[in-house]
């Protein structure tokens, strides 16, 4: 889909309303929490991101930067294509997304997929993957919550969305300084350890989704009760726990799936696949 109404306006919250309805009980979220609505012209289904707090209009800054830098290469398919980005002087942000149909990938994954089909997701993303860092955009947040499956007779669609925690990437490393981390399940190690990171942490978290594709499960998971207890384990696993073999939880995977994940998984980014063409080159190879 390619992005053919991106643009900035002058309009106020009542603006907003009379555009879109939604349930007017419910206040507008914030930045990562989108409220589902319809365009009173048209009676298009609609999501709206909303800044109303200092860090809010950040990730929302984020995700609109990343939508211009996809606009200017000219859209993907598997990228939704804004209706808006509307701006007033200050605070507030509004964002709105056609509404996606489908299922995240994560409430698809009740089993392990079988290789045939997590090959199918792996191909569309990774093409997408691709699109977006040559794009100058690291999603910094690749995760099952944020792919989005379509079920049609005989295909499928894959999209990849919520680009909040992004960062533009010009061939410069990026500064981990004042980034959140992400979700802490897919985070590579180099965020982890307050290094610099580029690309090459998508493709990590990539693994990570694939991992849980043909396990049904991440391969660092923590049992701690408490948020920060969590995090801080999560945190130790990325950075110095072996990669748990995806064989032994799924007899059907062959050695070479281990094999695969030891390179996708690498807690060194040079030890990684270097691009996503690469990542869906060597996994195409497991059928």
């Amino acid at each position: 889909m390619v992005v053919t109404a991106l643009h900035r306006s002058l309009l106020t919250i009542q603006g907003i309303r009379d555009t879109y309805e939604y349930d007017s009980a419910s206040p507008l979220p914030g930045a990562t929490k989108p409220l589902q609505g319809r365009s009173i012209v048209g009676q298009q289904d609609v999501v709206i991101k909303y800044a109303p707090r200092e860090q809010d209009q950040r990730l929302l800054d984020k995700e609109c930067a990343a939508y211009q830098r996809i606009q200017k290469e000219g859209g993907h398919r598997n990228i939704i294509a804004p209706l808006e980005i509307i701006l007033e002087s200050q605070l507030p942000v509004y964002l709105v997304l056609p509404f996606m149909p489908g299922r995240d990938l994560f409430d698809i994954l009740q089993a392990p997929l079988s290789l045939p089909e997590a090959a199918v997701i792996v191909q569309e993303l990774s093409d997408t993957v691709h699109f977006v860092h040559r794009a100058g955009i690291v999603h910094r947040d690749l995760s099952l919550y944020n792919v989005r499956i379509f079920e049609m007779e005989e295909n499928i669609q894959v999209t990849l969305y919520d680009f909040n925690n992004s960062s533009i990437f010009d061939g410069v490393p990026l500064s981990t300084e004042h980034e959140n981390v992400g979700s802490p399940e897919y985070t590579a190690p180099e965020i982890w350890d307050k290094e610099f990171f580029d690309h090459r942490a998508d493709l990590y978290s990539f693994g990570i989704v694939a991992y849980a594709m043909l396990t049904g499960a991440c391969p660092y998971q923590s049992e701690e009760e408490n948020l920060l207890d969590l995090v801080e384990d999560l945190r130790e696993q990325h950075l110095y726990n072996p990669i748990p073999s995806a064989r032994a939880e799924n007899l059907s995977l062959s050695d070479d799936v281990d094999w695969f994940f030891e390179r996708a998984l690498a807690k060194i980014p040079e030890e990684r696949f270097q691009t996503a063409k690469e990542f869906n080159r060597d996994f195409q190879k497991l059928l």
